[in-house]
């Protein structure tokens, strides 16, 4: 893989296939297979230059000097219809005499200030150029005038782009970078390895930059200048063997700018990104960016590996990155990423990332009011540094459930995303926050493969109108593992499962002066006090046989309840809190939930029992979404310190109704 550092580069050269240089500089190159009489493109506006090399193309690689004048150009090239040419005139004595101990390279571009098309190598000598791929020289006609000539075909591909190449690749493989843009090193590139391609198989590759942000509109993590397109033609779709790919993965590369807002550790994070309908949007596993000079050490090839050698359009322009400092940007910084794909797409890069809940969930706000706290996000990376520059996307999940503004945010420094507004609707709310390629952990960040949505939720519970919510404490109570509906503090009604000589303090909202009243005034089975504080005396131990209570929570004409012990609790969802009493010498308790089934109508009397919940905490209340209209049972079992079991409680009863 690769090519004679001494460079004639064009369509009859392993170049670009629809650019010709034309004679004196080369022999004829009409009878080419890539040359068709028929396709001369006479509408452009091509130019011509010629800087000063940093040494001899023979002897190895070798780029124009950085930061030099040209010594010739650029300038406008002459169109000539008849012969169907091009072609511009080069006095080498001015305004730059050429030095004989010099080497020098001829460049066409499409046109001014766009790609390189070709290039040529030359060597002054006496009263004419050697040209040093062929070792022939060409006189000058008046001993300092050099014709430059040459031919551009319809279809080329780089013409008015600022960096782009095109490149003929055989099964031997190639290393293939685009032109300089501005003097800047800006390119992408790609090392295809020899037997990506069948014996006797040709493409041609052409590698353009895009000029959008964002690079991939299908993805929202942040992503930043440095975005190409990478194509073959014909199709790797069209491909007979391993259609749609290459036969080994190649690596395709970026120089990337990045702003100096993102960390040096982040700049190690960094991932290549791609998009094509056939595979999707995905994360490319990095791979060595050692073939493109931009910071050729970031990913190192190993000795003798792929990219050891120069690469054919990196002796173009681009090496000259290796020694030569980069110019300085305000706000920029240049960084090589290389990516291991199977085929060509549009290719960007990008910073992987997570997010998480930072503010605003489980809150409780009036019907048709926005919620106290707008809901907030946090996106990182995976060393839990901010991101910015990523896109988070909200939405409420159910039609006619409340609204949020804006619906979409942008991260800055601090890598939050937060919503101005969030208005509640009836009963319990949801609000997802939701992004491509961002998400919670342990999926996200994804560093390869196909990126996929992540969704975090927030939840809150809109209460209307001259109406109380009553809920349990939060205080030392454990909620149900595994289930993302279960958090603190409730948000919506929940039902009350005590064994006796057990108390709860109950909550209410909104912040009102209330006064407490018992559907049990002499506390026979349960008391409520002035301050909420609520003490049970008998318990649910007989599945035939409720003992209920609705304590209430009166502020002028608005009540609000919450049930005790019943087999009629009616709110959904089925939240149900537990409270027993602790237990001597118990270090843990492993609570057991249980659902009836083939039961007696209006009781807890069930012909079998299945376990819905079986878990462990060290607290004495537990919070659980019960599973269906229908009877249940809990119970706790004790354990020491040491682990073992104790005896466990009593089953205690209850009932929903919906």
């Amino acid at each position: 893989m690769g090519r004679p550092t001494a460079l004639v580069l064009d369509g009859a050269h392993n170049g670009d296939p629809e650019f010709f240089f034309l004679p004196p500089l080369v022999p004829d190159p009409s009878t080419d297979p890539n040359f068709d009489p028929a396709k001369f493109d006479a509408t452009l506006a091509p130019t011509v230059e010629v800087c000063r090399l940093t040494g001899d193309p023979r002897s190895g690689p070798v780029f124009c000097v950085a930061n030099a004048a040209l010594v010739f150009g650029p300038v406008n090239a002459i169109l000539d219809l008849t012969s169907q040419q091009y072609r511009v005139n080069w006095d080498t004595k001015s305004p730059t005499l050429l030095d004989p101990s010099q080497f020098y390279r001829i460049r066409v571009r499409g046109a001014a200030g766009k790609s390189v098309l070709g290039s040529l190598d030359v060597d002054p000598v006496d009263q004419g150029i050697k040209n040093l791929r062929s070792g022939d020289v060409v006189q000058f006609p008046d001993g300092r005038t050099l014709p430059i000539k040459f031919r551009i075909e319809q279809g080329e591909r780089c013409t008015f782009n600022a960096d782009c190449v095109t490149q003929v690749v055989g099964a031997g493989g190639a290393i293939i970078i685009t032109s300089e843009a501005g003097g800047g090193v800006t390119g992408g590139a790609v090392a295809i390895p020899p037997d990506a391609l069948d014996p006797g198989e040709e493409i041609t590759v052409t590698i353009s930059r895009l000029d959008r942000q964002p690079c991939l509109p299908q993805i929202d993590i942040a992503q930043f200048e440095g975005c190409f397109q990478f194509t073959a033609d014909p199709p790797l779709s069209a491909r007979t063997h391993n259609p749609g790919r290459f036969n080994t993965d190649v690596v395709v590369a970026i120089c990337v700018e990045l702003p100096l807002t993102i960390t040096q550790a982040q700049e190690g994070l960094l991932q290549l990104h791609a998009f094509d309908a056939a595979q999707g949007v995905r994360a490319l596993p990095n791979a060595s960016a050692a073939f493109l000079p931009c910071e050729p050490n970031r990913f190192p090839f190993p000795p003798g590996g792929l990219g050891a050698r120069p690469g054919w359009r990196g002796i173009l322009d681009r090496v000259a990155a290796f020694a030569v400092p980069q110019p300085a940007y305000a706000s920029m910084v240049h960084l090589g990423v290389g990516g291991s794909s199977c085929c060509f797409s549009d290719i960007g890069w990008a910073l992987p990332a997570k997010m998480a809940v930072l503010a605003g969930d489980d809150q409780l706000a009036a019907l048709g009011d926005a919620v106290a706290t707008p809901p907030a996000l946090l996106v990182t990376d995976a060393n839990n540094a901010p991101v910015a520059g990523a896109t988070v996307h909200f939405r409420i999940p159910s039609t006619g459930a409340g609204s949020v503004t804006p619906t979409q945010v942008v991260t800055g420094a601090d890598g939050v995303a937060r919503v101005d507004s969030w208005v509640l609707a009836a009963g319990t709310n949801s609000l997802e926050a939701f992004a491509t390629g961002i998400g919670p952990t342990p999926t996200f960040p994804i560093v390869s493969g196909p990126l996929s949505e992540g969704v975090v939720t927030f939840t809150a519970a809109g209460v209307p109108p001259g109406t109380i919510l009553v809920r349990p404490s939060s205080g030392g109570v454990t909620t149900q593992s595994g289930n993302s509906n279960v958090s603190l503090p409730l948000t919506q009604p929940s039902g009350l499962s005590m064994q006796s000589g057990t108390g709860i303090q109950l909550e209410f909202f909104p912040a009102v002066t209330v006064i407490w009243s018992s559907s049990d005034p002499t506390g026979t089975n349960a008391s409520v006090n002035t301050t909420g504080l609520v003490a049970v005396a008998q318990e649910n131990d007989d599945p035939t046989t409720a003992h209920e209570v609705v304590f209430s929570a009166l502020a002028g004409d608005v009540v609000g309840s919450i049930k005790l012990n019943s087999f009629g609790f009616d709110h959904f969802r089925r939240f149900t809190t537990l409270v027993w009493r602790p237990v001597a010498g118990a270090a843990t308790y492993d609570v057991e939930v249980d659902f009836g089934n083939g039961c007696t109508p209006d009781t807890a009397v069930c012909d079998s029992w299945t376990q819905q919940v079986s878990q462990t905490t060290s607290n004495l209340r537990f919070l659980f979404e019960f599973v269906g209209a229908q009877p249940g049972r809990w119970r706790v079992v004790p354990r020491n310190a040491a682990g073992a079991a104790m005896t466990p409680s009593e089953f205690v009863y209850f009932r929903y109704v919906i």
